[in-house]
């Protein structure tokens, strides 16, 4: 009976190290420039809308275990807004959030310690900056009242990471919710209203990796 014991321990602690082992976990420097614009939600009213850009920068945890799927949580500072043609001024609402994200991730290993890899999750922001510029002014965008302090979206994001150090790759942000509900812009028409969609292109750099710190051990 003690040598069944002592077998079943030794094999659940080869079992628990070599799940450790297979598990990786990145602390990633993240940056990005994106292309923004307001999708109209009023489809009775006619409005020609524009793009602006932006950019964002800010830190995320991604997780990996041996079953090739994980999750993935940040948070980062992001530019968005969008561009009023045909109104008066031709006005650009740049709208400056604080974001933070939690999504699934799918992972598939290459050869030379590469990885592609997919996620699909959700994000939360908080208006905390931007301008609206025209023509011939230039205003802080009043959070609060018709613009929307708070922004909740979906975002998908697909990215190839270099020898476990270096990933470059795409992610979109498109809202549920209305970052602006009419009359927002000054000379603006009347039942404007919209939501948030941009897409970015980043890259980010593995922290604990680059500085070999292989010892780290996931949160969850």
């Amino acid at each position: 009976m003690r040598k069944f014991f002592f077998i079943s321990t030794i094999v659940l602690c080869s079992i628990s190290l070599h799940a450790q082992e297979k598990t990786e976990t990145y602390i990633r420097l993240q940056g990005s420039l994106n292309t923004s614009t307001l999708m109209r939600t009023n489809k009775s009213i006619s409005s020609n809308y524009g793009y602006v850009y932006g950019y964002s920068l800010g830190m995320n945890l991604h997780t990996v275990y041996a079953s090739q799927w994980g999750w993935e949580g940040g948070i980062s500072y992001i530019q968005k807004g969008g561009k009023f043609n045909n109104t008066l001024g031709n006005p650009k609402a740049h709208l400056g959030y604080l974001e933070g994200n939690v999504a699934a991730v799918r992972n598939f290993p290459l050869e030379n310690d590469d990885d592609i890899f997919v996620n699909a999750g959700f994000y939360i922001s908080g208006g905390i900056a931007g301008k609206i510029k025209t023509d011939s002014s230039k205003i802080n965008v009043p959070y609060g009242n018709e613009w929307k302090r708070i922004d909740m979206g979906v975002q998908f994001k697909a990215g190839y990471t270099f020898h476990k150090k270096i990933t470059l790759g795409l992610f979109m942000d498109g809202s549920l919710t209305n970052a602006y509900l009419q009359n927002v812009i000054p000379g603006g028409r009347p039942g404007l209203n919209g939501k948030n969609f941009s897409l970015n292109v980043f890259g980010s750099i593995s922290l604990n990796k680059l500085f070999h710190a292989e010892n780290m051990k996931p949160l969850f």
